[in-house]
């Protein structure tokens, strides 16, 4: 077992998984030599039943990945199946509230990406313990504070980040795709995380969060503040777990999501993909004191 710290939580991880070259260099940023606490989660690999005679919860595919979930009480199980290759897992809590996730997989073709999912998938499931919750977004920060782009994939998140970065002196990339987001006793809390999408930007750094800003192509540059309603629904839909039709994820979203916009505001910016696009938000940022 090797000790990793995301989001500021104790990851234990098996070195059986850890040999797979493309798991150990996103999560190389992360090692906690030094972890003197209980991992938070404990993922390692056993024996995992097959579940495929149960009528599954969801079911989905993304990028050429089938998945398969189902709930058992408050035992979490998924299936994920590329070709040949095959992953079984089980979730579950321990009785000292700590955390603990069993991998059986096996095949050749693209098992690597397969773990670094279901990785992602049990860091997420596990934080969410602690008001900590995984977004589908492109972040940067500047000046010591966070704005996360929110959109569909191949909205432009990526790209207009990179006009940050192009234009707007001082801004640094902090993830491209799967930040977290932390509730702490007085502010907002982003993360890098050792997954980032096409972009390798793993970063173990945080900024407080300043914004959420959604996008979307248009003909001209436009932003506009949203309402708390309609911010709820562009973060529910921004969250790793939308898409779950269980009543776990759906109250723990709601009540981390509200808690969110009781201090962070959500904009809604139509834009060209321009560096006047980032510039646009920045002023906007600033004439707020949001920035």
């Amino acid at each position: 077992m090797q000790n990793f710290s995301i989001a500021s939580f104790t990851v234990a991880i098996d070195d059986g998984i850890l040999k797979y070259r493309y798991i150990a260099n996103t999560l190389q940023n992360f090692v906690e030599p030094c972890a003197v606490e209980r991992p938070f989660l404990t993922v390692k690999i056993g024996k995992v039943a097959d579940f495929q005679e149960c009528e599954y919860d969801v079911t989905f595919e993304e990028l050429g990945i089938e998945s398969f979930f189902v709930r058992n009480e408050n035992r979490f199980f998924r299936k994920m199946i590329s070709g040949e290759t095959f992953l079984r897992s089980e979730f579950y809590e321990n009785e000292d509230h700590t955390f603990e996730m069993i991998l059986d997989f096996g095949g050749k073709v693209n098992l690597g990406s397969i773990l670094y999912y279901i990785l992602r998938w049990a860091c997420c499931l596990t934080f969410l313990h602690r008001q900590t919750l995984g977004f589908h977004a492109s972040t940067v920060f500047y000046e010591d504070k966070s704005v996360l782009f929110l959109g569909k994939s191949g909205t432009g998140k990526s790209t207009h980040s990179q006009f940050w970065l192009d234009s707007i002196s001082g801004t640094e990339l902090l993830n491209d795709d799967a930040p977290f987001v932390q509730i702490t006793e007085d502010k907002v809390i982003t993360w890098g995380a050792p997954w980032s999408g096409k972009t390798p930007c793993y970063k173990n750094q945080s900024a407080q969060t300043a914004a959420f800003v959604l996008l979307e192509q248009a003909p001209h540059n436009k932003i506009s503040k949203l309402t708390l309603y309609e911010a709820l629904t562009v973060l529910l839909g921004s969250s790793r777990f939308y898409y779950f039709n269980d009543e776990f994820f759906t109250d723990k979203n709601y009540e981390i999501i509200s808690e969110i916009l009781k201090k962070i505001p959500v904009y809604y910016l139509k834009c060209l993909p321009n560096a006047d696009a980032a510039r646009l938000v920045l002023d906007t940022l600033k004439l707020d004191n949001v920035l």
